[in-house]
């Protein structure tokens, strides 16, 4: 496409030299002959330093907020990315049903869920979010060296493009407030989102305040379609200020006790649950493979996101026992050992909460997780997973995660002193591959091991360096080398 037609597209009046685009990029390093370089404001950096370089490097243009020579200049160059891309792509969100979901704790789980659920009806369905980029032709892990959840959309449009040449009725995408805020997803026109739920999190901070978070993900339901379907948690503290959002637009709720569905019965298992279901008034039992009653919502989600495209679910429940397991998400490290031991990404309060409320559903000797503050987190939600840590579990191995911007010493610290002042008992082993194997070589018949905090991430940057890491994996060496195992 020529740059002419691309901005002419995109909405942008152009003055720049004619040229064959080859690629849309943010990243100065990328730059060369055809490639538009769009310059990004972030939280540490700003891309308009980079675009003499990019200029430099052979772009002819680039997108800028300042006048400047060989700039296009625009009024966002967020906005500006987005309309871009979309232009570039050709618009392939328009030939896909999209589905989108958002919330403090589960958005990964439910969007899986979703997924699974219309695979019943399109086996080519895409998926986009934190646990994998799911397209027809295969999973794509995606590089923690950048947003994940919810990609760039030059990112996104590829993938939708090739959803959508692969002949994919749905796609699936995991929003978070870090990409709603950022204007990733602009331009997207959804047939229908859902919001989980909105609770407390480390994320917070990094928005502002709280009530900025809050209205980051109520502000998603402006990306509805004017036909749109929302799909609202009854009970959630902000299920009013979600309604006051799509006024005059249709909704379906859910809730574990009221809603269009709801729970009517619920039975825990030790890697799952069976749940009766409420849909529309008539009841439908189906069984999940991964547990707690905060999963059984997700699925309700999943099925009111189902029905708001259009899809008769109760046929189709039966495919949720059969889900694939996700990445870092409730996975059982089984070697056959007299214990239990799971890696889950929880790292948030609510979460937490739904991780120890299932350990102590089945009675374990003793309740043990291996946890981590987020970086740049917010430190009342740290304090309030110390204090949840301190309550519940037999004992916290506080070890190193993902620091950020952050001293990755005071963060283990930070939570340390927070286990202090709420009595609970901890240990502090800073590498996290020696913080599994020191748990699993004195767990004992009965106990429940729990690895929280970074669920599917294979490594971590340390202090710049990064260090291969995964928590499932270590956590079957570990085993091993204790001498379990399945024959």
């Amino acid at each position: 496409m020529r740059a002419r037609e691309l901005f002419g597209k995109a909405g942008f009046a152009y003055s720049g030299p004619d040229f064959e685009v080859s690629e849309i990029i943010f990243d100065s390093r990328k730059a060369g002959p055809g490639k538009v370089f769009v310059a990004l404001r972030g939280s540490h950096t700003d891309g308009h330093k980079f675009i003499d370089n990019a200029i430099g490097a052979g772009s002819e243009v680039a997108v800028s907020e300042e006048i400047g020579m060989s700039r296009i200049v625009v009024p966002d160059t967020k906005t500006a990315l987005a309309n871009l891309s979309h232009a570039f792509y050709g618009y392939p969100s328009r030939s896909l049903k999209l589905c989108g979901v958002t919330a403090t704790n589960g958005k990964t789980t439910t969007t899986h869920m979703i997924a699974q659920l219309l695979r019943g009806v399109d086996p080519k369905v895409g998926l986009v979010g934190t646990a994998g980029h799911y397209l027809p032709t295969g999973r794509i892990q995606p590089d923690i060296s950048n947003p994940t959840t919810t990609p760039y959309p030059t990112i996104i449009d590829e993938y939708l493009s090739g959803m959508k040449g692969a002949g994919s009725k749905y796609a699936v995408l995991e929003l978070s407030s870090f990409g709603l805020e950022c204007g990733r997803v602009i331009g997207l026109e959804f047939d229908t989102i859902g919001i989980g739920n909105i609770t407390h999190c480390h994320h917070a901070l990094l928005h502002g305040t709280h009530e900025n978070y809050v209205k980051i993900k109520i502000d998603s339901l402006d990306l509805l379609k004017p036909e749109g379907i929302a799909v609202l948690n009854i009970e959630d503290q902000y299920y009013q200020d979600a309604l006051s959002k799509v006024e005059g637009k249709k909704i379906i709720t859910f809730g574990a006790k009221k809603g269009d569905i709801h729970i009517a019965g619920f039975k825990p298992t030790l890697k799952g649950s069976e749940v009766m279901a409420s849909i529309f008034g008539k009841t439908h039992t189906y069984r999940l493979n991964v547990p707690s009653v905060a999963n059984a919502l997700n699925s309700l989600c999943a099925i009111g996101i189902a029905e708001a495209v259009g899809v008769q679910s109760a046929p189709l429940l039966g495919l949720l026992e059969q889900m694939p397991e996700i990445p870092g998400r409730w996975n059982w490290i089984d070697e056959c050992q007299p214990f239990a031991v799971v890696v889950d990404k929880a790292n948030t309060p609510a979460a937490l909460e739904t991780v120890v409320e299932h350990m102590e559903s089945v009675r374990p000797k003793r309740k043990i997780i291996i946890t981590n503050n987020v970086g740049e987190g917010d430190p009342k939600a740290r304090e309030k997973l110390a204090e949840i840590a301190s309550r519940t579990c037999d004992l916290t191995i506080i070890t190193y995660g993902v620091a950020k911007g952050e001293d990755i010493d005071s963060t283990v610290n930070q939570f340390a002193s927070f286990m202090e002042k709420h009595g609970g008992k901890y240990k502090i082993i800073k590498d996290r591959t020696e913080a599994i194997h020191w748990a699993i070589n004195q767990a004992q018949e009965g106990d429940f091991i729990a690895i929280l905090g970074r669920g599917d991430e294979d490594g971590m940057y340390i202090r710049g360096q990064w260090f291969e890491v995964d928590d499932r994996i270590e956590a079957k060496k570990a085993l091993k080398a204790r001498g379990f195992g399945c024959n």
